[in-house]
């Protein structure tokens, strides 16, 4: 019994991935702004196609630049502060971790510490606060890469508002349905 649901799962799964593979339907109709250009088949570059496109596109060239495009001019000091704020402190925690590379790779070769950095000689301490300078660089590379990333995703999102229809006369109907026993539902916009 348990072989012959697994067999008809798997049948069920087979003819929805035959049903799923059908040929495009290619129009033979071109426009104005389709002539000459080359058709990207497996659609990678849809993404930057367009108006929301052109607002990621330009957010990830320079930070606020999409916002701008957007026309929300408010936004673009706060993409600038962010994106400054995360380069401060990639600057801050690049400067520490080189300072304790500097003081522990000093004291493992003459063997004493440097008064300019710390007034303790144990390589071991300074090894950890190395490690942690480290890290804490490293969680400023991702912090500064997702700060840029939001506010790309911010820009193409806003671009898609902007478009989105939010006019009063959306409504909802409950009719029946014809041809059949039960009611459908209408929405109009």
């Amino acid at each position: 019994m348990k072989c012959t649901i697994t067999s008809l799962v798997l049948l069920f799964l087979a003819m929805m991935t035959g049903w799923s593979q059908s040929t495009p339907i290619v129009s033979t109709t071109t426009d104005s702004t389709s002539q000459g250009q080359q058709q990207d088949e497996y659609g990678i570059f849809d993404t930057f196609s367009g108006n929301p496109g052109k607002a990621a596109l330009y957010s990830l060239i320079f930070p606020g630049a999409g916002q701008f495009y957007n026309k929300r001019y408010w936004k673009v000091p706060l993409a600038l502060a962010a994106e400054g704020a995360a380069i401060y402190f990639l600057r801050e925690n690049i400067n520490e971790f080189k300072k304790w590379d500097g003081e522990w790779k000093f004291q493992l070769s003459e063997g004493t510490f440097n008064p300019a950095v710390t007034t303790v000689y144990n390589p071991n301490a300074i090894k950890k606060l190395r490690d942690n300078a480290r890290q804490q660089k490293d969680y400023s590379w991702v912090t500064l890469i997702g700060v840029h990333l939001i506010i790309t995703a911010e820009a193409f999102i806003d671009r898609h508002l902007i478009e989105f229809d939010v006019s009063e006369d959306l409504s909802m109907d409950v009719i029946p349905a014809r041809n059949a026993i039960g009611a459908g539902v209408v929405f109009t916009f």
